[in-house]
């Protein structure tokens, strides 16, 4: 089974994206998590836990 970066979470969250945006709900929230699982995927966390997303969660220097 794979992590929530791998297919079966990032196709989830992609899944939700795709529902709110034909059912005309804000896609911002959903935007921003598959935005989140595909930097996770860049960075090769494709089969780790949702944990070892922490790291690109961190804000941006200025």
């Amino acid at each position: 089974m794979s992590g929530p970066c791998g297919r079966p979470g990032s196709v989830g969250v992609e899944h939700i994206l795709h529902t709110h945006a034909d059912a005309g709900v804000g896609t911002a929230r959903p935007a921003v998590v598959v935005d989140l699982f595909r930097r996770g995927v860049g960075a090769g966390h494709a089969g780790d836990g949702l944990s070892s997303l922490v790291g690109l969660m961190a804000k941006a220097e200025a």
